[in-house]
């Protein structure tokens, strides 16, 4: 009678039995790794569309120009982009960005989260447009030596710039 009467809320009910079956549970490491790869990715198909440069990608978030993103900066910029994310889902990605003492992101930390999968962004958009603009292979032994500018006999995103 004692463990009823302590599981028991107000007049009997047991209104934490009954709130248990809506208790949503926290997601695994692996799935809140899955989502933020989705969240990089999607930026940064959002900033390719305006700059293909680390540097200029950086300063498109540091709105005030102090060489720092702030969180209200960063959240402010992400929404302004669209990336369809919650103020929570927006909070907890900026938790999972590692940052500088003060919790902001500066160039290093920007670029240790996006700078991969800007380069991979601006490396899939170059592929299709050479692609597009390729019919023979003369003409991609052309382009290739045009943009093959270290005569490294491979490309790579530097290259493009």
């Amino acid at each position: 009678p004692a463990a009823a009467a302590a599981t028991a809320d107000i007049d009997g009910v047991l209104y934490m039995q009954f709130l248990k079956q809506f208790q949503l549970e926290v997601p695994s490491e692996e799935f809140a790794e899955h989502f933020h790869a989705a969240v990089v990715r999607k930026v940064a198909a959002k900033l390719f569309a305006h700059t293909a440069d680390l540097e200029a990608a950086f300063a498109v978030f540091d709105t005030n120009g102090d060489g720092r993103i702030q969180y209200a900066e960063f959240v402010d910029v992400m929404r302004k982009y669209d990336v369809g994310l919650s103020d929570n889902q927006l909070h907890d990605f900026v938790q999972s960005c590692k940052t500088a003492d003060d919790g902001s992101l500066d160039v290093k930390h920007f670029a240790a989260r996006f700078g991969s999968e800007l380069d991979a962004v601006v490396t899939r958009d170059v592929a299709r447009q050479l692609a597009a603009a390729i019919h023979t292979r003369d003409e991609a032994k052309v382009v290739f030596k045009r943009y093959d500018t270290d005569k490294s006999k491979g490309l790579d995103v530097a290259e493009f710039g």
